[in-house]
């Protein structure tokens, strides 16, 4: 017996296409429809060929049955030298009596892409690859080629969600994303991104350091990965080298170094004011002339602190001033040489001091003894 089949196709009902003025369910190239008829009592065996626009049968290999009967089958719309148009499914019955049923016909638009996915930003991009940095998010945008069509949203998907489509989509883990987008004159295409999860590059800047003013430190990271170097203080970018000579104190030392992928590691260092308190002062001097030791210096002052405001004044036992220094600022070829303020030279015995000066704006006072020695 012959029947009439009757084939329903499930993207016909949801989706039509104005371009070619009728009623066709269309396809976007990439894609993976399922199609199914309905035949004799569930019982039928069906067979499915296509032929494209010039008439010639499209491979075998991209028409899968689903189910024993044939009654289902998935199309892969990606096969060679695939064009856009009006393909024609031809599909046959039979029956379990060996009945065959004449030939149903249905055209399909079949659109290849004129849709494309790129990627918002082609900066952290590298061979067709999102580099989506640890811990950090990244964003897809659709957008098409032709600024005067417009997607439709409710047409197009991303094939991994249910929700309501939107052009942009911000994503936080690796793996590939696809899309069906679909635009106003049913054009449509499916294309997919591929991201990848990027470690960020470890850095290390070691323990916290101490310096002063007048001996600077040199920082040396250890770094996995990355070779652009950037030093900040205080949200200022310092120094772009790979080392950094650390001359200021108290400070926030921050180094950030990113790799090829745009990924970003960094590390703190605070780099610490040395205490000035704790200087060394000599107790003893020999200002006899012999070219050692002449005068009465503060050696630290010299190799570690700028001071300010420095003041030294000399006393005997008795509490009488012999000796004043009152310059601003320290210079040891300056200091005392052993002799009152009117050049005579003083005695073998232990005198009283006092120093004043100023130090990172903070002030500081420091008494003691000191003794001419011959």
């Amino acid at each position: 017996m012959l029947k009439r089949l009757h084939i329903l196709f499930v993207v016909a009902i949801l989706l039509t296409t104005a371009a070619y003025g009728q009623n066709l369910p269309y396809a976007c190239q990439g894609s993976v429809e399922r199609y199914w008829v309905k035949g004799y009592n569930g019982q039928s065996l069906f067979s499915w060929r296509i032929t494209d626009p010039a008439g010639n049968d499209i491979p075998a290999a991209a028409i899968k049955p689903v189910n024993a009967g044939s009654d289902t089958v998935a199309i892969t719309w990606n096969f060679p030298n695939i064009k856009g148009g009006v393909y024609t499914m031809h599909i046959k019955e039979q029956t379990p009596w060996g009945c065959v049923g004449e030939e149903y016909t249905q055209d399909i638009v079949v659109n290849t892409p004129n849709l494309y996915v790129p990627i918002s930003s082609f900066a952290n991009t590298s061979n067709g690859l999102v580099n989506l940095c640890k811990g950090g998010t990244y964003e897809l945008e659709v957008q098409l080629k032709d600024g005067k069509r417009t997607i439709l949203n409710s047409l197009s998907k991303w094939t991994d969600l249910s929700e309501a489509f939107s052009v942009k989509r911000v994503i936080s883990s690796a793996g590939t994303f696809a899309v069906q987008v679909v635009d106003d004159l049913s054009s449509c295409s499916f294309d997919t991104v591929k991201v990848v999860s990027r470690d960020l590059p470890v850095v290390s800047l070691g323990d916290d350091i101490t310096i002063c003013q007048n001996a600077p430190a040199t920082v040396t990271p250890t770094v996995s990965s990355g070779n652009i170097y950037s030093w900040s203080i205080n949200g200022e970018v310092v120094s772009t080298a790979s080392t950094f000579i650390a001359d200021r104190a108290p400070v926030e030392l921050i180094l950030s170094v990113s790799d090829q992928y745009g990924c970003v590691g960094s590390d703190t260092l605070d780099v610490k004011l040395c205490d000035v308190s704790g200087i060394r002062i000599p107790s003893a001097f020999t200002p006899n002339g012999d070219g050692f030791n002449d005068r009465w210096t503060i050696p630290d002052l010299d190799a570690k602190y700028s001071v300010t405001e420095f003041e030294v004044e000399v006393l005997n036992r008795w509490g009488k001033q012999v000796w004043k220094y009152s310059r601003g600022a320290y210079d040891g070829t300056k200091m005392w040489d052993g002799k009152d303020m009117k050049g005579t030279a003083l005695p073998v015995d232990s005198y009283h001091y006092i120093i004043k000066f100023n130090y990172n704006g903070a002030t500081f006072v420091k008494k003691g003894a000191v003794t001419i020695l011959l």
